[in-house]
């Protein structure tokens, strides 16, 4: 949850949200009266409870491919529905050591029986997020390399038209 800004967003709408980050530093500059609902722990670690959706947005990229798949583990044993996105072209970053692309994140996800909501956009996150949820009927691997393609398809648009922008300005 980093310094917990979407858990304030939450809060400040009266949802009941509750974070968690890797880091002290992080938690220890959450806003004052969200200190209580944000924690230092691992998405490694089990997860207490169970929610209407987990949030893992731009997380995964940041933990070796072992570690990553054990988070996919917890957090789908904790809901039944996750928004996420992690970067699939961001190389650069020195801390990002498990980037990929989408599809490959969608079969991971698909192990463990959630897949796309496929009408969902969760371009409001990054072009590259979706949401998953867990279903008994899988979603054939066509539709899953269909549904990869379109992401790319927003990746590319939402860099032209950002390049468009800082041209024009």
């Amino acid at each position: 949850c980093a310094l917990g800004f979407l858990v304030e967003s939450f809060w400040d709408r009266g949802v009941d949200a509750h974070g968690i980050d890797i880091s002290q530093y992080a938690i220890s500059n959450v806003r004052r009266d969200m200190q209580a609902y944000c924690s230092v722990a691992s998405l490694t670690a089990p997860i207490q409870g169970s929610y209407d959706l987990v949030t893992c947005i731009e997380v995964l990229e940041h933990m070796p491919e072992d570690e990553a798949r054990q988070a996919i583990s917890r957090m789908t044993g904790a809901t039944d529905s996750i928004l996420f996105s992690s970067t699939p072209d961001d190389f650069t970053e020195p801390t990002h050591v498990n980037v990929h692309s989408i599809i490959y994140w969608l079969r991971l996800f698909a192990e463990f029986q959630f897949y796309p909501d496929l009408v969902f956009d969760a371009s409001f996150i990054a072009p590259h997020a979706f949401l998953v949820r867990r279903s008994q009927a899988s979603v054939p691997q066509d539709v899953l390399r269909l549904f990869s393609e379109t992401l790319r398809n927003r990746i590319y648009r939402a860099a032209v038209l950002s390049r468009h922008n800082r041209i024009e300005h």
